[in-house]
């Protein structure tokens, strides 16, 4: 019999051992508990750790992301923890408050570990992304690497609020989902309130059935008190601060691999993190920072689809091998010390185009700034009266509508999580039904002459003003494709109280001028000659975002709220546009 010796290699690199429930003690005495993934050989190896809230025995979690055997075989031992107070691991959950110090001790007690070589990354997506960057806060020495995943550098701003506006549908979801239905061990407590969540998510599920936007919160009564802190520091403070990447960047000098998607809702901390460490790591760590984006969801192994569009087979996280991606990166950082500093630090995916491109920063090198003007003779709520140009507006008309906030724009589209298909549609979507609405006003360019690329971050620079001291301003920028369909590309959302800066609420005086800047974030697309840009400007974007009052808090009392006349200027004083920060 001819042995093949290579063959043999290969199965003798695929055993693995496994320790389930391993129990490691914090500084104050609770025993979190992890499962350990061997090599079949004893010895020290690098270690690649994920704490996750969502349930370590869980396939979706224990391998999709970063399947054990594939590292193992890379020689890496794998470690998946339950965070404190989910699933098996002991105290109570209260989500980032605990992953600063849980985190820290848990490094620790894998350094000490004879089978341990002082080598540790992190990874995982979302809220494991989050436990990354607060790990990583406490400089522990033997931490030399992180690969967060569609998370953000703070969990205020693109996680719990967006430009000062609750996330109300995923925020809401998210927290009955973490307390009713995604930890077995505590299910059997508190069954009436469990109930009562249980029966609100599902009358509350259709974003077309919820029958009161204004006050409709779940029944968190005597579960879930880290959501009625969430609702009560409503603006960026303290609260937020000890909890936020961003504010330790300056702390963070190790090479972190991020990965965000077009249409993921965290798809804006996920840019800034990169940013931030640029802005605030040495020369050496600046150079090693790197960013994927995709035209992706939120999701542990991207699909190439984003709501009614499929962007390409070779868009998948599949198609690219991101998990042989994150160990070639560990391989660099863990194994070799090896400079990895190139030329090509962020790597995105460009819609339409259907192409992977790379460059060093972003937006993308090469890329200029440009600026469409808002036009109309008062008319731009009829789709085919506003304009979008280059030329700036001289005498124009306002255009006026009413938000109404008990009959809110239904969200349709968009970088939003917690999407339930037929109900809660987010990715790319038709927007007939927005765009014939009377609260929705339209702005639409010419066709284009030439291809055009969008490669950067965009802005809506609004002049307008409310007849309330408080409103929100909403705008989405779609494409129009050749049969005049009009497609969802991405928005974003603004409370005037807001507008100047995230710390502080200032309300604004009625009937008075006030520019606003809405941002609606990063994104990459290619658009076809015979195709246009269109522009929507509103003030509601419900389920996705809370539906404001046009009262002052102070002023509200349960369902109360005021209609509010809502008027958009364009004219030689008030300019109000679209602007590119990356046009190619």
């Amino acid at each position: 019999m001819t042995i093949d010796t290579n063959k043999n290699e290969y199965f003798e690199k695929s055993k693995m051992s496994v320790d389930i429930n391993v129990i490691n003690e914090m500084r104050d005495g609770v025993k979190l508990y992890s499962d350990i993934y061997y090599p079949a050989l004893e010895g020290k190896y690098p270690v690649l750790l994920s704490r996750i809230p969502y349930g370590k025995h869980k396939p979706r979690y224990h391998s999709l992301y970063m399947d054990p055997l594939r590292a193992t075989q890379r020689g890496y031992i794998v470690i998946i923890q339950d965070v404190r107070g989910k699933h098996r691991s002991e105290g109570e959950f209260n989500p980032f408050h605990n992953e600063y110090d849980d985190g820290y001790d848990t490094l620790e007690w894998i350094s000490q570990q004879d089978w341990c070589d002082g080598n540790i990354g992190m990874f995982g997506i979302s809220y494991h992304g989050a436990t990354q960057w607060l790990a990583a806060a406490t400089q522990h020495p033997s931490l030399k690497t992180i690969i967060p995943g569609v998370t953000s550098d703070s969990y205020y701003d693109s996680w719990t609020y967006l430009g000062g506006v609750l996330q109300y549908y995923w925020l809401t979801h998210w927290t009955v989902g973490t307390l009713v239905l995604d930890d077995i061990q505590r299910s059997k407590f508190n069954i009436t309130e469990r109930n009562k969540l249980s029966k609100w998510s599902l009358d509350n599920n259709d974003a077309n059935k919820i029958n009161n936007p204004i006050k409709n919160f779940p029944p968190f009564d005597k579960l879930g008190g880290f959501y009625n802190d969430w609702i009560k520091n409503d603006t960026y403070n303290d609260f937020w601060k000890k909890i936020s990447p961003k504010e330790y960047f300056d702390k963070i000098n190790i090479p972190v691999l991020n990965m965000g998607g077009w249409y993921d809702g965290f798809l804006r901390g996920t840019v800034r993190c990169f940013e931030g460490m640029e802005e605030s790591s040495d020369n050496y760590i600046s150079q090693n920072q790197g960013l994927i984006l995709g035209p992706w969801t939120h999701e542990p192994m991207p699909k190439p689809l984003a709501g009614s569009k499929h962007f390409g087979n070779k868009a998948s996280g599949e198609a690219i091998d991101i998990q042989g991606m994150m160990l070639d990166w560990y391989d660099c950082w863990l194994k070799t010390n090896f400079n990895n500093s190139s030329n090509h630090r962020v790597k995105y995916y460009t819609m339409l185009e259907n192409e992977w491109k790379n460059s060093y920063d972003w937006p993308p090198e090469d890329t200029e700034k440009i600026t469409y003007f808002l036009h109309s003779d008062g008319k731009a709520g009829i789709k085919s009266n506003g304009k979008l140009s280059f030329i700036k507006p001289d005498d124009e008309l306002p255009d006026e509508y009413v938000y109404d906030p008990s009959n809110p724009v239904i969200t349709m589209g968009g970088a939003h999580l917690g999407g339930n298909p037929g109900n809660f549609d987010t990715g790319v979507q038709n927007q007939v039904d927005v765009e014939s609405r009377d609260d929705v006003l339209v702005y639409t360019t010419a066709t284009i002459n030439q291809n055009l690329e969008i490669s950067g971050n965009v802005l809506i620079n609004l002049f307008a003003e409310s007849s309330a001291e408080v409103t929100d301003w909403t705008a989405r920028l779609c494409y129009v494709d050749e049969n005049d369909k009009s497609w969802n590309i991405c928005d974003g959302i603004i409370r005037s109280s807001f507008a100047k800066d995230l710390e502080r609420k200032n309300y604004i005086d009625p009937n008075t001028i006030y520019k606003y800047i809405i941002d609606l974030g990063p994104i990459s697309i290619k658009l076809k000659s015979s195709m246009k840009l269109r522009v929507q400007i509103s003030s509601s974007n419900f389920p996705a975002y809370d539906a404001s009052t046009n009262l002052i808090a102070s002023k509200l009392s349960d369902g109360q709220y005021i209609l509010a006349n809502q008027i958009i200027h364009h004219d030689i004083n008030y300019p109000s546009s679209l602007q590119f920060d990356g046009l190619i």
